[in-house]
């Protein structure tokens, strides 16, 4: 029974023993139970301690400590510290425990770990143990794996209260480690490098192995210079030289810098060169004393003074000369340093030698932030006065001095200076005086900290600026000034009163700037303002309009009433400048002789009103560009939702017998002109790139140009206008347009003037679309100008001319012509007086309800185009001329006027609809059509067309096809209707036709035209030529 289980156990699992047989045999052939195979090499320590390099191996001969001499063996183990704090290690804190290495049996040898007390590993730095074996009773063989225990004692430097402090670890809490290193023996092949072997070499510095790299022993720290402006921008040099225990430079050390509590450093660290130098820069936007150290193991530290030093002074009288008569004299001192820039918190002394009753004060004065020290001079005798400011700072060897004079002058009314500039830097009221100033006038001292306001009156004081040169003397209202010039009454009518602002000779300036507080004129003169400082540029008036060119305004809510400006010698000369200037009242003033009366730049809700512009400096364009003049009265240069009203500008042009534009806007929008007069200039209403503007009401007379001139201008409307162009001068067009749109005139009264030529026109347009003309009334005769097409030019759309009055004046034969080339979608309609309308290239033009008294309408090369309701009563050739193109004539009444015409409608290749129009007094033919469009048919009906001219034809079809005929009177005629060479069919149906030679004359023909339901009487030959007659 045993042995039946035994064979069914092995049955079942033999193949179980017969596996681990097996497995046994495999390993066994790979060694695995040969004791005597080497170890793997590992070096295992705590995970925070990792193994960097491990070897051991025989070294050179030695002398061991013993004596004698042998070839000693060295472990060498690189860990990295990644405990997280920073660690030391004292000597002999390190050991290995090994068998049967140096002596038979368990041994163990103590080592030491380098960079050791006094100096400490860092977080993440590589240190570096060894453990010598001065034994040589048992050496193992070169290559036999070795296995060695590692125990290592190090101390927590972070545990030490003090190391934080003063990097003292001596109090450190202790801890000990241990690992295993399994590695070869190797033969000595040369020496193996790492810290603790006595060379400083490869990557090993102070600060990872002291041991073998000595630290420094002293850092020279040296800033240059001492004393730094705080600007942020001016530096000192600071340079740390490191040296060695024997004095030598130390190259490649880097050294850490910082400054407390103010600097900025270039950088925070740097490397020692090979003079064992390392420079950085600081700077500082603080002033104060910064505290510079320098570390390289060992620390040194130095100062920075920052503040500024002044290295010059700067002195000067803010007028040269004062009066004795109460007046005096700001005395500047300006302290900066050796950059220029300004000294604050500097004490200026000054001092003087005058001999009159005087003063000068305050002394000392300290210097603000913009290096400034005023003190103020007074005296009551004549004399040249010496005065001298000095800084004195001894403990930065600083002395400064300089000197400066003032004479003390005369005085003359309000307590003018005779010589130098007044000063207004109080309140003062002058009247009935007269002054004559070798000066500036300042009103307001604004002198750093200096605040003095001014405000000054004139009632009734004449002042005269005496100067060598133009611009070399002036009025400056500065920051919060006022300044009020005015007459005694404050009435316009007494004239004798007011005050007057001139020059003897050269011409002075006039400035209101941003920052004063008011300013008013009333009643007054000023004469000798601005001078010329452009430069001439063909058509350019302006190159520079600034304070030098005029009276200069740069504030708001200025009165300027009632006063006269006068040029008073020529050149490009300004009335008034309105510079960024607002709801401002410019009203009742006079200008005389100046190159522009008022010139508004970025200025808005400004009133212009009830002002006289007289003879201007007008400069002509010169020959290349014709008779005139481009400077304007008005000027409004990117200004909005001004009122220009009740004007007098009479362009009267010194030079040339015109000025330039009455009123010049450019990028101008939203203004309102009206009720203006103006005469003699060059163009009256000049616009470009300016939109929505109201110009109503105007009277424009005898312009030389145009009366309203526009480019790139959109929107505006022109209504109510008197606008007549020169009867000596020869107007040439009233209104033109240059690539602007959407703009309306209405009930405008336009007239041009002399007829002895045909050079000019009316109304002419380019690139212009969907402007509309409404009512307006035009006077005079047409003219050519430079053979281009006159009135409504080419390439303008949806142009609308609505109730258009053409009326003679003069001599001459009214002789307006509409032209509407390329001008799709115009409108003309319900106007008077049309000599001719010609039509090119426009599709969808509407002619209605007009009457047209010359040589009628023209359609060439157009598509659909509708003439309905007009009258015709003009000759003597074609009342409608239709060529390559579709018409619509409808309703027209053709052959009113005493003579004859030649042919009432005449079409050539062209698509007709001819639709109840009274067709009269023509000599050819009331309707002539000459080769229709084949593919399309064309009507004749309902229209009435008889003759008492002794016509020849009220119908002629020439080579004509595909026409029906149908319902018409036909009447007085030679031929009723006539045909000749026509080849394809035409249908006469249901006419009328009487009291002609012939009714239908079939002259020539390929295909005979169908005739039907025909109705003929008192003709002397009802069919002439035709197969039948139906």
């Amino acid at each position: 029974m045993k042995a039946q289980t035994a064979i069914e156990f092995l049955t079942t699992y033999g193949w179980v023993v017969f596996a681990a047989i097996l497995l046994i045999i495999i390993l066994y052939m790979y060694g695995f139970f040969n004791v005597t195979a080497p170890l793997p090499n590992q070096c295992t320590f705590d995970p925070n301690l990792p193994c960097v390099f491990y070897r051991f191996q025989e070294r050179e001969l030695v002398f061991p400590p013993q004596g004698g001499f042998g070839t000693p063996m060295r472990l060498v183990v690189q860990l990295s510290n990644n405990l997280g704090y920073d660690i030391a290690f004292s000597n002999n804190t390190a050991a290995i425990h090994v068998e049967n290495i140096g002596k038979p049996g368990k041994q163990t040898y103590l080592g030491n770990c380098s960079p050791k007390l006094p100096n400490v590993i860092k977080k993440g730095d590589v240190f570096t143990c060894t453990f010598e074996i001065y034994d040589r009773e048992v050496v193992p063989s070169v290559g036999k794996k070795l296995d060695f225990k590692v125990e290592l004692n190090y101390t927590n430097c972070f545990a030490d209260p003090y190391y934080l402090v003063n990097g003292s670890c001596m109090l450190g809490s202790n801890y000990s480690k241990t690992g295993t290193v399994v590695t070869p023996m190797e033969k000595y092949t040369g020496p193996t490098y790492f810290c603790g072997d006595g060379f400083c070499i490869l990557d090993e510095n102070p600060y990872n192995c002291p041991a073998d790299c000595p630290p420094p022993t002293a850092i020279l720290l040296n800033a240059s210079p001492k004393i730094v402006t705080p600007d942020g921008a001016q530096f000192s040099v600071i340079t740390a030289k490191v040296l060695n225990r024997t004095g030598g430079a130390m190259a490649n050390i880097e050294v850490s810098f910082s400054s407390t509590p103010i600097g900025e450093l270039s950088s925070i660290s740097n490397t020692t060169n090979s003079s064992g130098e390392a420079t950085v820069l600081l700077k500082s936007k603080q002033s104060g004393v910064a505290k510079v150290t320098a570390t390289a193991i060992i620390s040194n530290e130095t100062t920075v003074t920052f503040r500024a030093v002044p290295a010059r002074l700067l002195l000067d009288a803010y007028d040269a000369y004062l009066g004795r008569c109460g007046g005096g004299s700001y005395i500047i001192a300006h302290v900066v340093d050796s950059g220029g820039k300004p000294v604050k918190d500097i004490a200026v002394s000054f001092s003087h030698n005058a001999t009159g009753v005087s003063s000068l004060a305050p002394s000392p004065e300290i210097t603000d932030e913009t290096g400034l020290a005023v003190s103020y001079f007074m005296d009551d005798k004549l004399e040249k006065v010496n005065i001298t400011a000095r800084v004195d700072m001894d403990e930065f060897d600083v002395h400064l001095r300089n000197s400066t004079v003032v004479e003390v002058v005369d005085c003359q009314a309000c307590n003018a200076p005779v010589k130098g500039d007044w000063i207004i830097d109080k309140k003062v009221v002058c009247e009935d005086a007269t002054i004559t100033l070798k000066g500036n006038l300042n009103i307001s001292v604004e002198i750093g900290y200096i605040r003095k306001w001014g405000d000054l009156t004139f009632r009734h004081v004449n002042l005269i600026f005496d100067g060598s040169y133009h611009g070399q003397r002036g009025v400056f209202m500065n920051r919060e000034s006022s300044f009020l010039i005015s007459d005694k009454d404050n009435n316009p009518l007494t004239s004798v009163d007011g005050s007057n602002i001139t020059s003897s000779f050269y011409r002075y300036t006039f400035w209101v700037k941003p920052n004063a507080k008011s300013f008013e004129m009333r009643n007054s003169f000023i004469s000798g303002c601005g001078f010329n400082v452009s430069s001439w540029n063909d058509r350019k008036g302006y190159d520079i309009v600034d304070y030098r060119t005029g009276l200069f305004v740069s504030i708001n809510n200025t009165a300027i009433m009632n006063n006269r400006f006068d040029g008073g010698g020529g050149g490009r000369l300004i009335g008034i400048v309105l510079n960024s200037s607002h709801n401002n009242s410019i009203t009742g003033n006079i200008f005389n002789e100046l190159y522009t009366a008022l010139y508004l730049n970025n200025s808005k809700n400004n009133i212009i009103s009830n002002n006289t512009v007289n003879a201007l400096w007008g400069f002509s364009w010169g020959y290349d560009y014709g008779i005139g003049t481009i400077n304007p009265s008005i000027w409004l240069i990117d200004s909005s939702n001004n009122t220009i009203s009740k004007n007098f500008i009479d362009g009267d042009s010194v030079i040339t017998g015109f000025a330039g534009p009455a009123i010049k806007l450019d990028y101008s929008s939203d203004n309102q002109i009206v009720e203006n007069y103006m005469e003699q200039c060059e163009d009256e209403f000049a616009l470009t790139d300016s939109n929505r503007n109201n110009i109503s009401n105007n009277r424009i007379r005898d312009f030389n140009f145009f009366g309203v001139d526009m480019v790139y201008s959109h929107y505006n409307i022109f209504e109510n206008n008197e606008i007549n162009d020169s009867y000596y001068n020869y107007g040439f067009i009233p209104v033109e347009m240059f690539f602007s749109s959407y703009n309306i005139f209405r009930n405008n009264s336009i007239r041009t003037g002399g007829c002895s030529s045909e050079d000019g026109g009316e109304i002419r347009m380019d690139g212009s679309h969907n402007n509309t003309f409404i009512d307006n009334n035009l006077y005079g005769c047409y003219r050519i100008i430079r053979n281009t097409f006159p009135n409504v030019y080419e390439t303008s759309e949806n142009i609308t001319i609505i109730r258009l009055n053409l009326n003679q004046e003069g001599s001459y034969k009214p002789s307006y012509k509409i032209y509407f080339v390329n001008a799709p979608n115009a409108v003309l309609k319900d106007s008077k007086n049309i000599d001719y309308v010609l039509v090119v290239n426009s599709p969808g033009v509407n002619i209605s309800n007009n009457t047209i008294v010359g040589r009628g309408v023209n359609i060439t090369n157009s598509g659909l185009t509708r003439v309905e309701g007009n009258n015709f009563t003009g000759g003597p050739t074609y009342a409608i001329y239709v060529s390559n193109s579709t018409a619509q004539i409808i309703n027209n009444t053709v052959g009113l006027a005493p003579a004859c015409l030649s042919t009432a409608i005449y079409a050539n290749n062209s698509n007709l609809a001819i639709l109840n129009n009274t067709l009269t007094r023509f000599m050819s033919a009331g309707v002539y059509i000459s080769e229709p469009m084949a593919s399309t048919q064309s009507i004749i009906k309902n229209n009435s067309i008889y003759n008492s001219c002794s016509g020849r034809s009220g119908v002629f079809l020439v080579k004509s096809n595909n026409v029906n005929i149908t319902e018409n009177i036909i009447r007085s005629a030679v031929a009723g209707i006539n045909f000749t060479s026509s080849n394809y069919p035409t249908n006469i149906t249901n006419n009328t036709i009487t009291s002609n030679t012939y009714g239908i004359h079939c002259y020539s023909y390929t295909t005979q035209p169908t005739l039907s339901s025909n109705w003929f009487s008192g003709n002397s030959q009802n069919c002439l030529g035709c197969t039948s007659c139906g």
